[in-house]
């Protein structure tokens, strides 16, 4: 370590001090030297002490004034994480089996189209119950259409989704010709030529050479009414085939009745029982409740347990048979009506029970039918 020079000096003069005290005497003329020589050092001690103030004076001058506090050091911005919103998906439904879209919320209402079992569609409305959602359908009015919940997986949050009033129910219109002669079937009641005059939707005519009559009214493709011959009377209900060259039906709900126009062939099946309306059924602890169907044909389309479940299936004669649909599940059905044309009784899955009744019937005795 190097010291500065007036400390160095001072030290040295202070050894030299008392190096002198220290001599060995030798008589007056050591002791003369001696004392010159402490004189000596003091008087260079004094000296470099008023160096050294003087100096540490000169230092203390050129120090820089100090602040009384040290800045405190500004801290660094911390860096703020941005989070992204994760985007709100528009939910959609995804069909569990090939599916109608509708004009509106309900099997009375016209098909606009179909989807395929698997597609997707964006959901953009719903009736009150959610029952059935409005989605987006190219083919439909506005680029819409209803389809019912029973029959397609909802995705995402519907919580939001707006409730769309649903539209007037269509009004019968007068689509079908009935005008004209026809080449009847009703079996053993031997009905032959039927002759027909139709003036907008009611219908008029003759059959069996005259000794019986019936009267109607069209709604779409389909000719109902009531029929009456040797004082006795029932009802009817006929539909027209795609071309309108023949019809299809029964007499009292289940008796088959069809016919075709001059040169053609009765259809096949020729018979059809009538299922439309509204049923009270039993299907056991899956409570099935009221059944709503509607008929187009042989093409048959419901709804059950409030709405929650739909049906679908064909019908030749008095059979009907097709599939059930319930909360993301589907099965068979089969059901036979009865003689009465009031009462059905058959079975869901093969083995359960489901019957029902209208009109005024109860139950029938027997509920499960193979």
């Amino acid at each position: 370590m190097n010291l500065p020079r007036p400390i160095v000096l001072m030290i040295s003069a202070l050894l030299l001090a008392a190096l002198a005290c220290n001599l060995p005497g030798s008589g007056g003329g050591a002791d003369s030297a001696a004392t010159e020589l402490a004189q000596t050092a003091e008087a260079q001690v004094t000296a470099v002490l008023a160096e050294t103030q003087a100096a540490a004076e000169q230092t203390e001058q050129a120090l820089p004034d100090l602040p009384a506090e040290t800045p405190t050091q500004e801290s660094s911005p911390t860096a703020t994480a941005t989070v992204t919103a994760t985007p709100i998906l528009t939910p959609f439904i995804t069909t569990n089996v090939n599916s109608n879209v509708r004009s509106g919320p309900g099997t009375v209402y016209d098909i606009q189209g179909v989807l395929l079992q698997g597609q997707s569609a964006d959901i953009v409305g719903r009736n009150n119950s959610s029952t059935w959602w409005v989605i987006i359908f190219e083919a439909g009015a506005g680029g819409k259409g209803w389809i019912a919940d029973s029959i397609v997986t909802v995705s995402g949050d519907t919580s939001n989704v707006p409730i769309v009033v649903a539209p007037p129910t269509p009004t019968p219109s007068p689509t079908g010709d009935w005008h004209g002669t026809w080449v009847t079937n009703c079996g053993i009641s031997d009905c032959g030529e039927m002759d027909l005059s139709q003036n907008g939707n009611n219908v008029t005519g003759s059959y069996a050479g005259g000794d019986g009559s019936l009267s109607g009214t069209v709604d779409g493709n389909r000719l109902t009414g009531t029929w009456s011959r040797n004082n006795a009377s029932g009802t009817f209900d006929f539909w027209l085939t795609g071309d309108e060259e023949g019809f299809r039906g029964s007499w009292d709900k289940t008796s088959a009745w069809c016919g075709h126009r001059e040169g053609g062939s009765d259809p096949s099946p020729c018979g059809v029982s009538s299922w439309y309306g509204t049923w009270s059924t039993n299907c056991g602890a899956a409570g099935c409740g009221n059944l709503s169907v509607s008929q187009n044909g042989t093409s048959i389309e419901g709804t059950y347990a409030g709405g929650d479940g739909t049906i679908s299936g064909t019908v030749s004669g008095n059979e009907l048979t097709g599939t059930w649909f319930r909360n993301n599940t589907s099965g068979s059905i089969k059901f036979f009506m009865l003689s009465n044309g009031n009462q059905f009784n058959g079975n869901f899955g093969g083995s359960n029970a489901w019957c029902g009744h209208r009109g005024g019937a109860g139950l029938p005795g027997q509920c499960l039918a193979p």
